[in-house]
C-alpha cells in the first residue's frame, strides 16, 4: 500500500480572467436584447446572439467547476482535473527519468515569463510553480503546486 505525503487540491480563482468573461457576457445579453427589442429583428442575429451568451456562460461555468487534485505518495504522483478528465491519472516514481521543482515568481506569469516551448503535458491551475516532470519514454509533463515548500519536504523524502 502507498504512503500519501503530499495532498493538494485547486480552484481556479483568476478574478481578471472572470471579470472579462462576465463584461463580455453582458455586452452579448445587452446586445441580444436589443434585437430582441427591434421592430425589424432578423432571427439569424438573434439566433447567433443567444447562441454566443450560451458559449460565454458555459466557459464561465466550467472555468467556476474547474478543479486539480493532485496526491503524491511513495510510489507515484496521481493527478485529476475535473470536469475534463473522467478518471485520475498517474506517473510512476519508476516512469521517471528527472524532475526539476520549479518555482516562478508571481509577476513572472503576466511578463511571459512562463512560457515553454517545450512538447510538455501542463497540468496547472496556479500558473508556473510546481514540478516539471521528464519520463523515460521522453515525455514531459508540467504539474503545478500551490505549496511548493511542502512539495520540496515532499520530493526530500522521497529521496531519502
Amino acid at each position: 500500500m502507498a504512503t500519501q505525503l503530499y495532498k493538494e487540491k485547486q480552484h481556479f480563482r483568476d478574478i481578471p480572467t472572470f471579470f472579462v468573461l462576465g463584461l463580455i457576457l453582458i455586452l452579448t445579453l445587452y446586445a441580444s436584447w436589443k434585437m430582441l427589442t427591434d421592430v425589424e429583428n432578423q432571427y439569424w442575429n438573434l439566433l447567433i446572439s443567444f447562441a454566443m451568451v450560451a458559449v460565454w456562460a458555459f466557459c464561465i461555468w466550467l472555468l467556476v467547476r474547474l478543479t486539480l487534485k493532485i496526491v503524491v505518495t511513495d510510489k507515484k504522483i496521481k493527478y485529476k482535473m475535473k470536469p475534463i478528465q473522467k478518471k485520475k491519472k498517474s506517473i510512476s516514481w519508476d516512469e521517471i527519468e528527472s524532475y526539476e521543482l520549479v518555482e516562478t515568481p508571481k509577476a513572472a506569469q503576466w511578463c511571459g515569463a512562463n512560457i515553454t516551448f517545450l512538447d510538455e503535458k501542463r497540468i496547472s491551475l496556479n500558473g508556473r510553480n510546481g514540478l516539471f516532470i521528464e519520463t523515460k519514454d521522453g515525455k514531459n509533463y508540467f504539474i503545478g503546486f500551490n505549496d511548493t515548500e511542502a512539495l520540496k519536504d515532499c520530493l526530500e523524502k522521497i529521496n531519502a
